[in-house]
């Protein structure tokens, strides 16, 4: 089995809210967009625009044997055409113009999130005591005034005939949707399939392996091969896997009829957090929903 990798960068069109936790009366955002938020909504999609509600597990399905999600990043770029073309050549985490959450927390917020007040309406038409909340967003504008994009990569199988690329700029996500929210379109150029040189290419400026994984049942996608003290770029199931940092439970809403989106609620992976560094070189496969999973590590030499 053989991936293509094709680089996908979106303009954020509307504020974006991927639901995490709730602190206070603050509902917060993660500070990337999921593989899995990115794998429900094409699948909602595609649905829509070439079959019909019933099919949308069949789509799913499909999905999930042909294409591959990672990480979707905010970033801000002065120049596009020179940041794409860097990237789609292989940039490195250092990149002056990626600003990874992880890195400076602080300066993230400030440029990258925002927030929005409401609270319920009482029979009286006033506000219902203990109903105020706020929620957290990717704003679609920085701080600065920038266009905000999210960029990242799509795994696709060389046998793959789904219509994915033509659904990309009619895509929404993430939370508070009926309000907008989480609105995407392609920005700068159309998904470019990229160069795979000796059976390896740089995603993000990690080393990944995009052919069949050998020897190991479970790599049945990509394998991304991080040097000690790398950071993370998803979420890693912890089993087998020692890092510098945190842990937390990955649940996601699924969808069993087209008629009721995101209504049941999956087990729970145990998944060290993006950003968290290895303790030692590691391989990950990138799996069905986005998450790494940690593989043979004489796979990817």
């Amino acid at each position: 089995m053989h991936w293509s990798v094709y680089l996908v960068l979106f303009r954020l069109l509307s504020p974006l809210h991927v639901g995490w936790r709730k602190v206070g009366n603050l509902q917060q955002t993660r500070p990337y967009l999921p593989g899995r938020n990115l794998r429900g909504a094409l699948a909602a999609r595609l649905t829509r625009d070439f079959g019909e509600k019933k099919d949308y597990q069949e789509t799913e399905k499909k999905i999930d044997d042909l294409l591959r999600f990672t990480y979707f990043y905010p970033v801000a770029p002065t120049d596009i055409q020179n940041f794409y073309s860097e990237f789609a050549a292989g940039t490195n985490l250092k990149n002056k113009e990626l600003l990874w959450p992880w890195e400076d927390p602080e300066k993230f917020a400030w440029l990258f999130l925002d927030s929005y007040a409401s609270t319920a309406i009482s029979d009286q038409r006033t506000a219902e005591e203990g109903a105020l909340h706020e929620t957290e967003f990717i704003s679609h504008r920085t701080k600065e005034g920038k266009q905000v994009g999210l960029i990242g990569y799509v795994f696709v199988r060389n046998d793959c005939s789904l219509p994915w690329k033509e659904v990309l700029s009619r895509l929404q996500v993430g939370g508070e949707r009926t309000y907008g929210w989480g609105r995407l379109a392609l920005w700068g150029r159309k998904p470019e399939k990229l160069k795979v040189m000796e059976g390896r290419i740089k995603c993000f400026g990690c080393l990944v392996y995009p052919g069949e994984a050998r020897d190991d049942t479970f790599a049945d996608g990509p394998v991304f091969s991080l040097e000690k003290e790398e950071p993370l770029l998803a979420h890693a199931k912890a089993e087998n896997v020692e890092c510098q940092g945190a842990i937390e439970p990955v649940v996601g809403r699924t969808t069993k009829n087209g008629a009721f989106f995101g209504r049941e609620i999956s087990a729970a992976d145990i998944c060290w957090v993006p950003g968290s560094k290895v303790k030692q070189a590691a391989s990950f496969c990138l799996d069905r929903e986005g998450l790494w999973k940690r593989t043979r590590d004489n796979q990817a030499r």
